[in-house]
């Protein structure tokens, strides 16, 4: 992960410059934690040079074709959802075809909830003005599996049906005000979910 680290931090353009071979290089590992840092480290640098690393797209379309997905949840389908990550990190600096198709076809991201909503942000932004995108897309976002569930003291309290003992103990933490509760339990979902509450409010998906 150190390649990744550093380009996270990296401004200087020759310093970019040094990792990007590296990064190319960890993105076609068929190991999938060097694969995970080297596609991560794609995307970093094309956040912070504000344009995709030379060779970047590229490595990410052959990356998600020939390292799918193998539904174990494990550290190869970690580096896939990077992968995915990664691309939509680089496509709002460059518009390429290929790398749109591997990109949206990864989704829904549900491992790592922070790339997650990340890249569904993104992906909502790059969707076509079609009610019908939209709709495929909330629906693919609604039978995503649940990686991170959330608290079930705060599904419990928003649902109103905690044990007595339960709900005494949950709203004994707010001192007892129910609308503080209810505002924590709330804000617990939103944190657990994979899509930021602008994304959801705009999808229509609470």
């Amino acid at each position: 992960r150190r390649s990744s680290d550093l380009s996270e931090a990296a401004s200087d353009a020759s310093l970019d410059r040094l990792l990007q071979p590296a990064a190319l290089a960890a993105a076609a590992s068929r190991a999938p934690e060097l694969r995970q840092a080297g596609v991560w480290a794609l995307g970093a640098l094309a956040t912070t040079g504000r344009a995709a690393p030379n060779g970047g797209p590229e490595a990410l379309v052959e990356a998600l074709a020939r390292f799918p997905r193998n539904g174990e949840a494990g550290p190869h389908d970690m580096a896939f959802e990077n992968a995915v990550a990664a691309a939509f990190r680089c496509l709002p600096f460059c518009r390429d075809e290929a790398l749109a198709r591997a990109a949206f076809a990864g989704l829904p991201l549900f491992l790592d909830v922070a790339a997650a909503r990340e890249a569904h942000a993104t992906a909502l932004a790059l969707l076509p003005e079609s009610a019908y995108e939209r709709a495929r897309f909330a629906e693919a976002l609604r039978a995503a599996p649940v990686a991170v569930p959330p608290p079930p003291w705060a599904l419990g309290v928003l649902r109103n049906d905690l044990p007595a003992a339960a709900a005494a103990r949950a709203f004994r933490r707010f001192g007892f005000d129910a609308a503080a509760a209810r505002s924590a339990a709330q804000k617990a979902l939103d944190d657990a979910a994979i899509v930021d509450p602008a994304t959801a409010d705009a999808l229509g998906l609470r």
